[in-house]
């Protein structure tokens, strides 16, 4: 039986960790305090929670940000998925609808 990746935290980084992970065919757990335990900071018992600002900085060409985030957008990055699925107008920037982007990262973790 193949070892087992666990990954530790729920948040944009864990969660784009155990997509890639699973998606190389890795068996991946991953570990959430929430909703048992709660931060003054989060809202929902979701994964990849946002809890500052909801944009994700620029999306213009050229940019630092913009070509990270196309790295991210050509490596399969469920974040950038979920970016683009919930996006909402804010000029240059990729912005989401917070609630949004965490319920659809959390369906996408928990069917695949």
């Amino acid at each position: 039986m193949p070892e087992i990746i666990n990954i530790i935290g729920g948040g944009l980084a864990g969660v784009e960790a155990a997509w890639q992970a699973a998606g190389a065919g890795a068996r991946v757990r991953l570990f959430e305090m929430r909703p048992r335990l709660q931060t003054p900071a989060h809202r929902t018992d979701r994964l990849a929670e946002i809890v500052c600002s909801n944009s994700l900085k620029t999306d213009e060409p050229g940019t630092a940000p913009y070509l990270l985030k196309e790295e991210l957008r050509r490596g399969g990055s469920l974040i950038m998925e979920a970016a683009e699925a919930t996006r909402v107008p804010a000029g240059a920037a990729l912005s989401v609808d917070r609630v949004k982007f965490a319920d659809y990262v959390t369906e996408r973790i928990e069917t695949a």
